[in-house]
């Protein structure tokens, strides 16, 4: 079934007028969805530990803490217990724990992360941060995009030398959903 519709001089080119602007709106609300699922802004935290049984040990993790806050230091190199990632947006609550090995205490991350107003920071309470009892770890901090910081927690002692190490990375990234592409010109 046809619906004949008069063709009015005067009509015509403003449904042509109204025809382009509707395309315009629909093409520049798919490209502003396509960049909101493309870019998401992360905060994640990652939890590193070791026991470093001597002196040179100890030295070993707090010169290679100071490269990873420079962004120089392999993330491998020492055991990550704990990794997570929280989309940023509105305020919210976060809680882990992690316990690398059965006779050491056990790591916990809780605090309150909220947006600071028109600074597109975001201010970082914790709650507890570290091994409880030994450190509560109640502290806070601002940051912004693409910032990273380094939080080198007190050590445990463990007797004979022994020390239980612990860093935690915080970071504030934006993960592109296209950054795992690479050129096949790319030297690895």
């Amino acid at each position: 079934m046809k619906i004949l519709v008069p063709r009015n001089e005067k009509t015509n080119p403003m449904r042509r007028v109204l025809e382009i602007l509707l395309v315009q709106l629909l093409l520049l609300g798919c490209a502003i969805a396509s960049e909101q699922q493309t870019n998401t802004e992360l905060l994640v935290i990652d939890v590193y530990s070791v026991k470093a049984s001597n002196l040179n040990d100890q030295k070993d993790f707090a010169g290679w803490a100071q490269h990873l806050r420079d962004g120089k230091a392999s993330l491998t190199r020492f055991p990550k217990i704990l990794h997570a990632e929280y989309p940023l947006g509105e305020a919210f609550h976060i809680a882990n724990e992690a316990q690398p090995e059965a006779d050491s205490p056990k790591v916990v991350v809780a605090g309150h992360v909220a947006p600071r107003a028109g600074q597109g920071a975001y201010r970082i309470t914790f709650s507890e941060l570290g091994r409880p009892p030994a450190y509560s770890g109640q502290t806070s901090l601002t940051l912004r995009p693409q910032e990273r910081r380094v939080l080198r927690l007190p050590p445990i002692d463990f007797g004979q030398s022994a020390m239980l190490e612990t860093v935690v990375l915080i970071q504030y990234k934006t993960r592109d959903q296209d950054d795992s592409e690479k050129s096949r010109f790319e030297i690895n």
